[in-house]
C-alpha cells in the first residue's frame, strides 16, 4: 500500500509544482486578474482548506480511509480541470479559478488526511520518523524541485496555460495508481495492516 501512495505522492508533486512555478503568472498575465482578484482566489484555498480539515474526519468515517482518499482526489481533479480551461469575461475566468481553489483545496486536505491517517496507522511506530522522512523526500525533496525546472522548461515551449494543463493532467493520471492499488478496499486502518502485512 505503501509503494502506490509514494509513487502517487511523487507524481502528484512533480505535476504539482507546475502550478507552483506557473500559477501567479497564469492568473496575472494570461487571466489578467488584479492583485485584488489574485488574492481572493488564493485566499480561497485557505478557506477550502479550513472546511475540508472540519469535514475530513466525517468524510473518512463515512466512506472509509482509501475510498475518501481516492474520492478526494477524483473530486479535487474534477473541479481541477477548469484551471487550465479559464478564460472568457473576467467574471468567469476568476470563478473558474476560484472554485477549484475553494472546493479544490478543501478535498485535497481531506484527502491528505485519509493519506498521512493511514501511514501513521499501518507503520510500526519505530520506523515511522524515518517513513515520513523518506515520503518527504521524494515528494518535496526530489520530485518538487524537478518539477519544477521541467514546469519552466514546457512553459517556455508550450505557454504558461499550456504547462498549468500538464501539470493538471499529470495529477489526475496519477490517481490511477491509487485506483488500481489496494486502497479502494481500505475502510479501517486494520485494513490497511492486513493489506501490507
Amino acid at each position: 500500500m505503501l509503494v502506490p501512495l509514494t509513487l502517487r505522492s511523487v507524481i502528484a508533486h512533480v505535476a504539482g509544482s507546475f502550478y507552483g512555478v506557473l500559477y501567479t503568472i497564469y492568473l496575472i498575465e494570461d487571466l489578467h486578474l488584479s492583485p485584488l482578484l489574485l488574492g481572493v482566489v488564493v485566499s480561497a484555498g485557505g478557506v477550502g482548506s479550513l472546511v475540508g480539515s472540519i469535514l475530513a474526519s466525517r468524510v473518512i468515517g463515512r466512506l472509509g480511509f482509501g475510498p475518501a482518499l481516492i474520492w478526494a482526489a477524483i473530486g479535487a481533479s474534477v473541479i481541477g480541470v477548469l484551471t487550465p480551461l479559464a478564460g472568457g469575461p473576467l467574471p468567469l475566468a476568476v470563478l473558474m479559478v476560484f472554485l477549484p481553489q475553494l472546493v479544490g483545496d478543501g478535498l485535497q486536505t481531506i484527502e491528505g488526511v485519509a493519506e498521512l491517517s493511514l501511514i501513521q496507522g499501518v507503520i510500526p511506530d519505530r520506523i515511522l520518523g524515518r517513513v515520513n522522512a523518506t515520503l518527504e523526500v521524494f515528494s518535496h525533496g526530489i520530485a518538487y524541485p524537478l518539477g519544477a525546472l521541467l514546469a519552466a522548461a514546457l512553459a517556455g515551449w508550450i505557454g504558461v496555460r499550456g504547462g498549468i494543463a500538464i501539470g493538471w493532467a499529470g495529477m489526475a493520471a496519477s490517481i490511477l495508481l491509487l485506483v488500481l492499488s489496494p486502497l479502494p478496499r481500505v475502510r479501517q486502518l486494520s485494513d490497511g495492516a492486513t493489506v501490507d502485512g
